[in-house]
């Protein structure tokens, strides 16, 4: 087996063909390899490894060449001949390398700095991860598939919180009680594929890919526009970044390959090599894991007349790290990936990370119930709701909100009668019933988000801080003034009752990215009074100092101003402290009643 690079390009007017030649002495100096030099052209023999020799030939100022490779798995021989490259590339107005096995494009990802960053799990969903049951032995999903395939984890703890949360979604109790009718239903939802949808006929071929495509919709929420099920295509990025996430994720935790090659996915790849122990301990290569491995691609690609240099997605490694990965797993069958509790927390930091960078942040598991409309399957209060509509409200109720969002024209004082009764059933209740709000949030008209907080109000003294990953997900989801400072409110009731919440939660808000978080923890005690913490205040604001963000602004002055009804002096000693660095808005309200 070969391969071989191919490389043209045209020298820049100002580029000589000697001072080029110097650049590549230069290059290879540390390279045991015989140079040869004519006045046109230079010859480059390698004296270890196996590629072909290199020449550099000028016609014209313009060089066209090939080199190939006996051993295309040795990436450190690609590697030497791409570093010359990128060092004479300067020299010319374009130089263009192309090959045959991917190894350019690879050598280019991994020379670009990596976007993504590693960050530790937080937020109450993300640190319950850890406690879940990482038994691989309960989610064995292989009735499922087609004889011969399998999951294949790179981290074992990344495969069972997927699968645990796919049961949840479900509402199954065992892999045995799955639905399939109900797993194709939820999977086409958000099916990203355009060759059609998931079918009982493809289940067993597609059903790797519709246990992820049901965990990232009923898991995660995207950017701050809800949870992914909730969302069209037609939310920028959204279509791409769903890709990203199936395949890539996919590929470095399940270790399946994707036949699709991107930059985000070579990235997450990239990343999470650095981070993951990819292989269990023994490098030990058994004849019976070469034997198990080659009949289960044989057996997959006879069966599926799959074609192997085709780009459409190949389940079963084939080739180099994949493969290499696969031996070893089917080698050390009962050797699992993840050894310590420190290794699962690695994997899931990385899961987490790759999330955060595609625009994804896991939220935990909804098992989603029947979709509510018009026509009588939603519940009474959401019918009232839409037979109250008023068109003639409804516009200039949009036009104050700056036309965020569609309204029914329902004003506060009527919507409080229409659920009025609805609500006193709700509060007998002994639990919340997050479902009722999600649904609220999924829909589209503004009335439907203030009943769900109507709601949450009214059941405010059973939110615990199990419940603040919800709060912290309906806060960066249709965000407004208008839900936001409600939901602030039942954040300072929890923090009130639970004072153990502001460390673990309110101090990762203060350093959020997402103004409406860093809103909630400037002034979530508004109503304190002597109960406020003015350490906590100090910190959420002096975080914040320097902004231009109006909410945060605002929120930093509304603050100052309603602890100055409680304590006037610790206010005035503050705001001359910081008056420099205060924005004129926040000395403004502070200031108020001093």
């Amino acid at each position: 087996m070969s391969s071989t690079i191919y490389y043209k390009g045209t020298l820049k007017d100002d580029s000589g063909v000697e001072e080029l030649f110097a650049a590549i002495r230069l290059q290879l100096k540390a390279v045991n390899c015989r140079i040869v030099e004519e006045e046109d052209s230079l010859y480059v023999e390698f004296l270890e490894g196996m590629s072909e020799p290199l020449l550099f030939h000028f016609k014209n100022r313009r060089i066209a060449g090939f080199c190939k490779w006996n051993n295309p798995e040795n990436t450190a021989e690609y590697f030497r001949i791409f570093d010359l490259f990128i060092a004479v590339k300067p020299f010319f107005k374009s130089l263009r390398v192309d090959d045959d096995e991917g190894a350019w494009h690879e050598y280019i990802i991994r020379s670009k700095p990596c976007k993504i960053h590693l960050r530790e799990l937080a937020g109450p969903a993300e640190t319950a991860l850890l406690q879940r049951d990482f038994n691989g032995a309960n989610y064995d999903f292989s009735s499922l598939m087609l004889p011969g395939m399998r999951f294949l984890p790179y981290a074992n703890s990344v495969y069972c919180v997927i699968a645990r949360d796919f049961l949840k979604v479900l509402r199954a109790d065992s892999v045995q009680s799955v639905d399939k009718a109900r797993v194709l239903e939820l999977a086409n939802k958000i099916r990203v594929e355009d060759d059609g949808p998931f079918t009982p006929e493809n289940f067993t071929f597609k059903f790797p890919y519709m246990l992820l495509l049901v965990w990232i919709g009923y898991c995660l929420t995207y950017l701050d526009k809800g949870r992914v099920y909730t969302l069209s295509d037609g939310v920028r990025g959204l279509r791409t970044n769903k890709l990203a996430a199936q395949f890539g994720i996919l590929s470095v935790f399940l270790n399946i390959h994707s036949g699709i090659v991107n930059s985000k996915h070579a990235e997450m790849k990239r990343f999470a090599d650095d981070y993951i122990q990819a292989n269990p301990q023994s490098s030990e290569l058994s004849e019976h894991a070469r034997e198990e491995f080659s009949r289960i691609v044989n057996d997959y690609i006879v069966k599926n007349e799959i074609d192997v240099d085709s780009s459409e997605p190949v389940f079963i490694p084939l080739a180099g790290e994949f493969k290499e990965a696969c031996e070893l797993i089917l080698a050390n069958e009962n050797v699992a990936v993840d050894s310590t509790p420190e290794d699962a927390k690695r994997s899931l930091d990385v899961l987490v990370s790759i999330l955060d960078y595609l625009g994804f942040r896991y939220v935990g598991p909804e098992a989603p119930g029947e979709e509510p409309d018009r026509d009588g399957e939603a519940s009474d209060i959401i019918a009232a709701l839409y037979a109250a509509e008023n068109k003639e409200n409804a516009g200039p109720m949009a036009a104050y909100m700056k036309n965020l969002f569609p309204y029914l024209g329902v004003k506060s004082p009527e919507l409080k009668a229409l659920s009025k009764e609805f609500l006193k059933k709700k509060k007998k209740e002994s639990t919340i019933d997050w479902g009722f709000v999600r649904k609220c949030y999924g829909l589209p008209e503004r009335e439907f988000q203030y009943l769900a907080l109507l709601y949450l109000d009214a059941v405010k003294k059973l939110l615990t801080p199990d419940d603040m990953a919800a709060l912290e997900e309906l806060t960066v989801t249709k965000s407004w003034w208008d839900t936001v400072d409600t939901i602030d409110a039942l954040v300072g009731d929890v923090c009130l009752r639970y004072p153990g919440v502001k460390e673990k939660v309110i101090a990762r808000w203060i350093e959020s990215d997402n103004i409406w978080l860093k809103r909630i923890s400037i002034d979530f005690q508004l109503r304190y009074g002597e109960k406020t913490d003015t350490a906590v205040l100090s910190r959420a604001i002096l975080a914040n100092l320097g902004t231009k963000e109006f909410f945060v602004n605002k929120a930093i002055g509304w603050s100052l101003r309603e602890y100055s009804k409680t304590d006037k002096a610790w206010v005035r000693q503050f705001v001359d402290a910081h008056k420099d660095a205060l924005s004129p808005l926040s000395v403004k309200e502070a200031g108020k009643y001093l």
